[in-house]
């Protein structure tokens, strides 16, 4: 268990309400369809999503974060990539260097 569900999992607990929401709360994606990239770690070839600016949690788990994967994937598999296979998909958040500095 990640901090975060220990957070979110906490919070239920002093709600009082253990089925409020599975492990992370509910939340609206937000990121660009066409916002993917196949790379390679090592020799395997990864397909890697760039969430954005979504609040999502970035986890599979998550009935959201699934759909979103699923979507994603077979836009990757029909567009750019169709005769790929990946061993993993990353999800990933890209901050610009200037708003770590400042």
């Amino acid at each position: 268990m990640t901090s975060f569900e220990r957070i979110f999992k906490k919070l239920k607990d002093v709600i009082g309400d253990p089925l409020m929401y599975d492990i992370w709360p509910d939340f609206s994606p937000e990121y660009d369809e066409e916002e993917f990239l196949q790379a390679k770690i090592g020799e395997h070839p990864v397909i890697m999503f760039h969430c954005a600016s979504c609040e999502g949690p970035l986890d599979p788990r998550h009935s959201t974060c699934r759909q979103c994967i699923r979507s994603r994937l077979k836009k990757a598999e029909e567009s750019l990539y169709p005769e790929k296979k990946w061993v993993a998909i990353v999800l990933f958040r890209m901050h610009p260097l200037e708003t770590l500095e400042s």
